[in-house]
């Protein structure tokens, strides 16, 4: 409001008492408000585009429940405290716009740490709460639940939103990053956010939640990487921008403040550079498995061992055995190691053990010493792995496939 007296046509706006309300609290409840009817509108509109699968939906939510907070929270509250006061000063001397951003952006802070807190303890309080669900749970069953099989249904466990939670989180994310060095308060509410989140969370998703029927197969996370990289890509940009204001703002130019746009343009530049090799390198077989991988994996099936969970928990094929009798000793040795150390420590941490040191499903080398030069001569013959072989390969990239040769899958086993 203060700066909408700046103008002109708005400078004899008269003041009054309830202005510091409409200023503090009132916007964030209203943004609150809206944010949460906002996903039931995109989810009607997705449907009205022709989107079939829920899966699809849920990707195509994420995104744009994003980009709609993004502009409309973080840009436009940015935009209505420090860039229209930093226009409306600079529009006769346009040289002084690098003099305010110093000053003028850190004021912009309070409107996010106001969103910030709101989300944090009301966000997390109303989670644990659960009131609407807790009405629905007790009072609908009794109106209008008459049959068992109705009843069953209207006592299952409520569902998890993925699809309103990670942009939510996500802008959270944005906010503290970009403002963690403009307004370092900034951090002090945003790790009590997601700290409390963090033990609101281990509690639902243990007693409370049912989130088996959000699939997606994964992609997901790559959505939610992405929305992150967006949080990273600002707040270099708030850097660069800053330490060129006070490059400029400085008596004259010395080293240091030379030095420091340099290294900050510098980190721009490698982020680029590494978030375009990411995208590069897996973003082409998120979705599909390429054909040259296929025939590999068809040539030898040993290979599918570098995949997680593709021989869907040490069930392997008979007919994958017969053809490889390496794979199904290297399978037997893998189900003991599960049998003697599984009590004891989760599976997901014995399956990293295994990737990271292959030869310990080596049964030659469990059961008898290492074999002689000649064994090991007749049983490269033979196709066996000698002890000195290669571990196993990481997880494949785009890259990986684009490198391999469709003569081997040709070749008989």
């Amino acid at each position: 409001i203060e700066n909408l007296k700046k103008i002109p046509a708005l400078s004899d706006m008269s003041d009054s008492k309830w202005f510091g309300l409409f200023s503090g609290i009132v916007p964030a409840v209203l943004l609150a408000v809206l944010m949460a009817l906002l996903p039931m509108i995109l989810r009607l509109l997705l449907r009205l585009e022709g989107t079939t699968r829920v899966s699809e939906v849920n990707l195509r939510l994420l995104h744009r429940f994003y980009f709609f907070q993004v502009w409309n929270i973080y840009l436009v509250t940015i935009f209505s405290t420090a860039l229209l006061t930093i226009l409306t000063e600079t529009a006769s001397n346009p040289a002084k716009i690098l003099e305010l951003i110093p000053t003028e952006v850190p004021k912009s802070a309070t409107p996010i740490l106001v969103y910030v807190l709101l989300l944090a303890f009301t966000g997390a309080a109303k989670e644990i709460l659960q009131i609407s669900r807790l009405v629905l749970r007790y009072v609908l069953p009794l109106l209008f639940a008459k049959t068992p099989r109705a009843i069953v249904n209207a006592e299952k466990p409520a569902e998890f939103d993925w699809g309103v939670s990670i942009p939510v989180h996500s802008l959270i994310f944005l906010m503290g990053f970009s403002y963690s060095f403009i307004s370092p308060l900034v951090n002090c509410f945003v790790a009590a956010y997601f700290g409390l989140f963090y033990l609101v969370y281990r509690y639902q998703f243990l007693y409370v939640y049912n989130d088996a029927n959000w699939v997606t197969g994964g992609l997901s996370f790559p959505k939610a990487i992405q929305q992150i990289m967006v949080g990273v890509y600002i707040s270099e940009v708030y850097i660069l921008l800053m330490m060129v204001a006070k490059l400029v703002a400085a008596d004259g130019v010395n080293a240091n403040g030379i030095l420091r746009v340099i290294f900050t343009g510098l980190t721009l530049l490698l982020t680029i550079f590494a978030h375009s090799y990411i995208n590069d390198a897996y973003l082409p077989i998120i979705n599909y498995l390429p054909v040259r991988g296929a025939a590999d994996i068809e040539a030898d099936p040993k290979i599918a061992l570098m995949f997680p969970n593709v021989m869907d928990d040490g069930e392997l094929n008979s007919d994958s055995l017969e053809v490889n009798p390496v794979l199904a000793s290297e399978q037997k040795a893998r189900l003991g190691f599960y049998a003697a150390y599984g009590s004891l420590v989760p599976k997901k941490f014995l399956d990293y053990v295994l990737l990271k040191v292959p030869s310990l499903l080596d049964p030659k080398k469990l059961l008898s010493p290492k074999p002689d030069a000649v064994q090991e001569k007749a049983d490269e013959e033979k196709g066996i792995m000698s002890d000195d072989s290669p571990p196993a390969l990481p997880m494949p990239t785009a890259h990986h496939y684009d490198s391999l040769s469709i003569d081997s899958a040709l070749q008989p086993v």
